[in-house]
This record gives C-alpha cells, sequence and structure tokens, in this order.
C-alpha cells in the first residue's frame, strides 16, 4: 500500500482531501448565468443536507465554495469551522456575507436598502 511503503513508521491517522483544481468560487472568471444557477442549485443541495441532519454552516462566502470543474460546473462547500447546530444564539461568518436580517438584529439602526455595505462600515 502507499502508506506502507512512504510512511512506514506513521502511527497516527492520515486525513485524505479532495483537491479543488479550479479553487475557490473568489477566483472564476465569467461565470455564465447558466454555471450560476447550477452552481446555487448545488449549494442549497449542501445547505440542505446539513439543516436535514441539524447543522448550520454559517460561513457561505465565495471563498468558502470551491470549484472543481467548469462544464459542467461543480461546485463544494467548504470550510466548516463556524458549522452549529441549527440553535444559535451568536453571530459568526463574514460581515460582508451576512443577510440583512441578521445585520439589523445585530445593528438595530440599519435600514434595509441596497448600500447596506456602507451603512455597516459608517460610523
Amino acid at each position: 500500500m502507499f502508506y506502507d511503503k512512504y510512511l512506514p513508521d506513521w502511527k497516527g491517522d492520515i486525513k485524505v482531501m479532495e483537491l479543488a483544481w479550479l479553487g475557490s468560487l473568489s477566483r472564476q472568471k465569467g461565470v455564465s448565468a447558466n454555471e450560476m444557477t447550477v452552481l446555487i442549485d448545488q449549494i442549497l443541495d449542501a445547505t440542505g443536507h446539513l439543516h436535514v441532519n441539524g447543522y448550520t454552516h454559517r460561513d457561505i462566502k465565495p471563498d468558502n465554495i470551491l470549484i472543481n470543474f467548469r462544464k459542467p460546473i461543480l461546485a463544494k462547500l467548504c470550510d466548516f469551522g463556524l458549522t452549529s447546530n441549527l440553535c444559535l444564539k451568536t453571530f459568526a461568518g463574514a460581515e460582508n456575507f451576512v443577510a440583512p436580517k441578521i445585520l439589523k438584529q445585530k445593528l438595530p439602526g440599519l435600514r434595509h436598502s441596497r448600500s447596506i455595505e456602507r451603512q455597516v462600515s459608517s460610523p
């Protein structure tokens, strides 16, 4: 076996991870509307699987969506470091990717608008 040949004295666990050939969604250029539709469907399937099993991701953003292929597009959700059970009582994740409803709870004076980033970053 591979491990016997290359790691003969290793006694611990070995983690095998899949390689995302094209990197994260944030590195992709020219993603078409059709590709984005398929990608969103795949991410919704992943989050649905988490929710059915009692968990939520809490940090979905382009950096945490990995792309294996473009034709057809194949996306995978990664970075489960902030994953929690569905009983949420604390804020987690990147503020630039948070739903306005959550930000309004965190910042009571916040008004919903298209320029929510400017409102959040202003003093």
